[in-house]
């Protein structure tokens, strides 16, 4: 067992072993279903693996901050269940037609919570150098640790999430549902003046804006997940507009195998 300075709390004691993201998230990436499989995108090399567990860290997080940020991933783990089962999801959606919506019933500060969370373990891991919050690290983990959000939160970060339609295609052996496959990790990108990191897992597109930037004219139609304090709206967009689409087939060209 590491022993140093807890990323999130600053307490110098032992350090656990800390999933970046909620490994039981793989349970949803691998279904009982056949027909469908966890495939993960690396983002650094856009290669495709299968993986048996996801990324940890054993160098940031004391038990108990790990302890609390894990409250907030079982509610996220609810939702992503919610998400999967919504009717609608298999339906073809097309471009010229205005986007459904799925509604999720759920505490949508608690979701917030859970990005952010997410979003300061990988900022405090050494693994994710370009990944780093900054002077909002510190931010964070206080509203994590107070367990609410402020009024003001646009002001330093505001988030979008985006639902992605299932879209089979045939593998070596069976059917995949490519919208299961999942980044390693956000990506920080500039649009604009706004830094924006983006998740892409189990059919969910999530953007956080950090800072007062406004949000790239393309996202402006998209509301903050807090709109609501009951339910997350998700607009339904077709899987091959995102980034791990581009990734997979990408790396389908170089080799027509998995690794």
């Amino acid at each position: 067992m590491a022993i140093g300075v807890c990323k999130m709390c600053g307490d110098h004691g032992p350090l656990i072993r800390a999933h970046l993201i909620p490994d039981q998230l793989l349970k949803r990436m691998v279904p009982t279903d056949p027909r469908k499989t966890h495939v993960s995108v690396s983002i650094s090399t856009g290669k495709l693996k299968r993986k048996q567990t996801l990324e940890s860290d054993s160098e940031i997080l004391c038990a108990k901050c790990d302890h609390l940020l894990g409250l907030y991933d079982e509610k996220f783990l609810r939702f992503v269940d919610a998400w999967l089962s919504t009717p609608g999801r298999d339906e073809i959606v097309a471009r010229d037609v205005p986007a459904r919506t799925a509604s999720i019933d759920c505490d949508p500060a608690a979701i917030k919570l859970f990005i952010l969370g997410t979003l300061i373990r990988f900022s405090a891991s050494s693994r994710y150098p370009n990944l780093s919050l900054g002077p909002y690290m510190k931010v964070f983990s206080n509203w994590l640790q107070a367990k609410s959000i402020p009024q003001d939160y646009r002001r330093y970060a505001s988030a979008v999430m985006i639902g992605m339609a299932t879209h089979w295609v045939d593998g070596n052996e069976r059917k995949i549902d490519l919208s299961q496959m999942a980044r390693q990790g956000p990506t920080l990108c500039r649009l604009g003046q706004a830094y924006i990191y983006m998740f892409e897992l189990l059919g969910l597109l999530i953007l956080i804006k950090i800072g007062k930037a406004p949000w790239p004219e393309s996202f402006r139609s998209y509301s903050d997940i807090l709109r609501d304090r009951s339910r997350i709206d998700l607009p339904i967009i077709p899987f091959d507009t995102s980034l791990v689409f581009r990734n997979a087939f990408e790396a389908a060209r170089e080799s027509r195998q998995l690794d």
